[in-house]
């Protein structure tokens, strides 16, 4: 036997509250360019599926893998990663990044971890005549170079 459960019905004060609800912006609290980066991975995916070089983009669930975008006006400053409408973010790096940075995508797995991915930096480079190789190892092991130093061998 099923038993019904009987609700009472909802004071006029309780459904004002319902109906003035109103769910929270979505797009603008995201960096525009972002948006138009997922845009271009969605359209390069169905290129991919109708040149016959991959299999139909599959809807990703938001509980896995989920990545964003920035390709511009991102920096390092410090000890921190600086992030459009994000402002700067506390980061670990695993080198002496120099030079300009094109792209940062930056993944959560499912973990809750997060990691940034930069792209692309345009390296800052010092050149040294090869006669001073024991001074440009030294440099490179003091961690005083800029980027990376290039041995150039030196012309009569």
């Amino acid at each position: 036997m099923t038993k019904f459960t009987a609700y009472a019905p909802l004071k006029p004060k309780e459904k004002l509250q319902l109906w003035q609800y109103e769910p929270p912006p979505l797009k603008t609290d995201v960096y525009s360019q972002s948006l138009q980066q997922t845009t271009l991975n969605l359209s390069r995916a169905f290129i991919n599926f109708f040149e016959k070089r991959a299999k139909y983009p599959r809807f990703k669930s938001k509980h896995g893998k989920q990545s964003v975008g920035f390709p511009q006006h991102t920096s390092i400053q410090d000890d921190y990663l600086k992030l459009p409408k994000i402002g700067l973010v506390k980061a670990v790096f695993d080198r002496k990044y120099a030079g300009k940075i094109k792209t940062v995508t930056v993944t959560k797995n499912s973990t809750g971890q997060y990691f940034a991915a930069i792209n692309q930096i345009k390296p800052l480079l010092e050149t040294m005549p090869l006669s001073q190789v024991n001074e440009a190892m030294e440099r490179v092991l003091a961690n005083k170079t800029r980027y990376r130093i290039v041995l150039v061998s030196e012309e009569n």
